[in-house]
């Protein structure tokens, strides 16, 4: 018989592919109730975590009576105290928890290890679904199990994703067939393995695995291969598989991730029959493809002879999107023009040339490059959300529904445009659970919404946007968007700090991406660092000539903030359509200028657009604006309503 008195028992719990129960020194515990043990794994998924005993009773013994649901948790957590030892459970009142510092749980274990990037430690303790074998429990318990399994076995595609990546040989196949036997029907995990199959020489394997591929396609989802899928059969088929796209496995990014565009960068033409310049075309060449797969959704592939078809280059090489270009030097200035080529038609999406003085060689090559990336990518963007437009929604992608939504987040947007974005992000979701730009896009449907919305619960909104944002992180920690989600998220929490560290990481994963510079500017602005925000959102719009319009917004909102108000309201003008947010700041701008009546004029055409608009809820939707009282006294003088 156990005594209360005795040193307290360490334990530890295997949920991952079933349930073991075993003591701190090897023996087994004494077996559980079948609801003791649904009540076990709920707390040790989170030791340390309260729960009310309301919602404990409610997702175990749902179906009784108030006073039998009760006393059934009591006797269950009796039952686990005597199997385990009285100071495992903590109890205060109508909170339960367990102690975290007497309990070992491997799914807890597995998601730190896999948040740290430890893929080869977690995928040693993933074995199987969560709390595989068990028995059924009531529609409560089997809804919070059915998240939760579904949570883990995101992050274990996610792991062995990167552990068949950072392998070689049959270690690399193995787990690429683990990952495959999570989800049969993910289509990205066998193309995974058929590129595995072809890096290491089993061409014959890689075109059986495509065949498997197409055969469960149809039998489950009465579907076809996708594209991409398609190409690189036809690549293995031809013997035309890139090293670099075979390579593509460091820092996290996988062989052919749902969403990624081959893009094809052909060696640039150097025109002056120099010799001696061919480094500087090289140089293009090299920089461009290095720049260009910094943005997760393109893989590049470099070391393609030229051919004066693109079509045929196309056809070769699988890939949709082609760059070429020539470089010529005419004494003290250079020319470079380049093309990006849509191979399936060959048309030109976009020709440009630039013309620089050749002062410093380094220097031209540097701006030459990040504006040719810059539009490039821009125009790709562009033409795979025509292509997805037309889609019927049966046949879009996860990445096409998550380009629509980026599109309908971005402003001028409405309440509509919000709920469609969201709708698409789970759409997209529901197709590939572990495609971490879906969950970052929704994360931004929270920070935006919050901003033009009227939730019933703030607060929860905040924390649905920090659990999507963290989640995209953890899925994929080397693209740029997923950090500047949890930036955004992070900020609206008023983790200020965090969101600093999460917006500098994603400018410094992809510094050509001027959006993220852009937001880095707002948020630097927003926690006290005005001056500097300023410098970052105008090297934003020196570096895009073609900037969206909303860059003028929040360049107007930081002026601002500086005291800089004539020219707060000359950049204001500069906006598009005006929306509520630009009409409220340019009305307490004009205040400031003293131009009353302007200001008046701004209110009453925010107020047709809203007519619920009051200093009450702008005070709880920007509480993070410094100055708020000041600023708020501001539109009470221009007109707006208290409340």
């Amino acid at each position: 018989m156990r005594r209360a008195d005795r040193q307290p028992d360490f334990v530890r719990l295997r949920v991952l592919g079933g349930f073991d129960l075993l003591s701190g020194n090897g023996p087994a515990v004494p077996p559980l109730g079948r609801k003791a043990r649904g009540l076990f794994v709920c707390l040790a998924l989170s030791p340390g975590k309260a729960w009310p005993r309301e919602r404990l009773m409610a997702m175990l013994w749902g179906d009784r009576s108030e006073d039998q649901a009760r006393g059934s948790l009591r006797q269950a957590l009796a039952e686990i105290r005597r199997a385990i030892g009285p100071q495992i459970i903590r109890a205060n009142g109508d909170i339960v928890s367990l102690d975290p510092d007497l309990i070992f749980v491997d799914a807890v274990e597995f998601g730190r290890l896999a948040k740290a990037g430890r893929w080869n430690e977690a995928a040693l303790l993933y074995q199987g679904p969560l709390f595989e074998g068990r028995e059924p429990h009531e529609g409560a318990f089997e809804e919070w199990l059915r998240v939760e399994r579904t949570l883990l076995q995101e992050i274990a595609i996610k792991v062995f994703e990167q552990t068949a990546m950072s392998r070689t040989g049959e270690a690399a196949i193995a787990s690429a067939q683990r990952l495959l036997s999570l989800d049969p029907l993910r289509e990205a995990t066998h193309r995974l393995l058929m590129q595995i199959y072809a890096d290491t020489g089993q061409r014959s394997k890689a075109l059986r695995q495509y065949e498997q591929c197409r055969e469960v396609l149809r039998r489950d989802l009465q579907a076809k291969p996708d594209v991409e899928t398609d190409r690189l059969y036809h690549q293995i088929q031809n013997g035309a598989v890139s090293n670099s796209a075979a390579v593509g496995a460091t820092e996290g990014r996988s062989h052919f991730p749902e969403e990624r565009q081959m893009i094809a960068v052909l060696p640039f033409t150097n025109t002056n029959g120099d010799s001696t310049q061919d480094h500087f075309s090289n140089g293009v060449t090299e920089d461009i493809a290095t720049e260009l797969s910094r943005y997760r959704f393109l893989l590049v592939v470099t070391g393609v002879d030229k051919s004066p078809d693109a079509r045929e280059v196309g056809l070769r090489l699988g890939a949709r999107y082609l760059v070429e270009g020539q470089v010529r030097r005419a004494g003290a200035r250079v020319r470079v023009t380049v093309r990006l080529i849509d191979t399936s038609s060959g048309n030109h999406l976009w020709a440009e040339r630039f013309d620089r003085p050749f002062d410093d060689l380094f220097i031209v090559q540097d701006e030459i490059t990040r504006m040719i990336v810059e539009n490039v990518v821009t125009r790709v963007e562009a033409d795979i959300l025509h292509v997805a437009r037309r889609k019927p929604p049966r046949n879009m992608r996860a990445y096409d529904y998550c380009l629509r939504a980026k599109v309908l987040f971005q402003w001028p947007r409405d309440e509509a445009d919000v709920r469609q974005g969201r709708e698409f992000c789970d759409r997209a979701i529901a197709i590939d659970p572990s495609y971490a730009r879906a969950h970052a896009q929704k994360a931004f449907s929270y920070t935006v919404g919050l901003l033009m919305m009227e939730p019933e619960d703030l607060d929860e909104w905040r924390r649905l946007a920090l659990d999507c944002a963290e989640r995209a992180v953890l899925l994929d920690p080397m693209d740029a968007i997923c950090h500047w989600a949890l930036a955004e998220a992070a900020f609206i929490s008023s983790q200020n700090e965090r969101a600093l560290e999460h917006i500098t990481r994603a400018v410094a994963i992809n510094p050509n991406d001027t959006e993220a510079l852009a937001v880095s500017g707002y948020l630097h602005a927003f926690t006290g660092h005005a001056e500097h925000g300023l410098r970052l959102i105008d090297q934003a719009l020196d570096r895009t000539p073609t900037h969206p319009s909303w860059y003028h917004w929040v360049r107007a909102d930081i002026l601002y903030i500086c005291g800089q108000f004539e020219e707060a309201s000359r950049t204001f003008k500069l906006h598009g359509p005006a929306n509520p947010d630009t009409l409220l700041w340019h009305a307490a701008t004009l205040v400031e200028l003293g131009r009353i009546e302007d200001a008046h004029a701004e209110i009453q055409a925010l107020l047709a657009i809203r007519p619920a608009a009051t200093i009450d809820e702008f005070r709880r939707h920007h509480y993070f604006v410094p100055g708020l009282e000041r600023f708020l006294e501001n539109l009470r003088r221009a007109g707006l309503p208290e409340a």
